[in-house]
């Protein structure tokens, strides 16, 4: 059973510094991660609102994974392939 989208709640504005990596250096493509404290309800909070959003890949935003794969495209284009709704 599909999950309903649920409206989001508002928006936030998360700046973060980002800089480019030197030429040849490795881009890891796995993570793995605990976390603790009020992390999960951080995440939780962001999977609410982007829920059904696009990925790059023309998948739709289902997982926590999915959220992070979400952020990291935003932090490496412009900001002008953001399709959250």
């Amino acid at each position: 059973m599909a999950k309903k989208k649920k409206k989001a709640a508002g928006t936030i504005t998360i700046e973060a510094p980002v800089a480019e990596p030197p030429a040849g250096n490795y881009e890891t493509r796995h993570i793995e991660v605990q976390l603790t404290g009020v992390q999960p309800r951080g995440l939780k909070r962001l999977f609410g609102g982007l829920y059904g959003a696009q990925l790059a890949n023309g998948r739709l935003v289902q997982t926590s994974a999915d959220v992070v794969r979400w952020i990291m495209e935003q932090a490496a284009g412009d900001g002008e392939t953001a399709k959250g709704e």
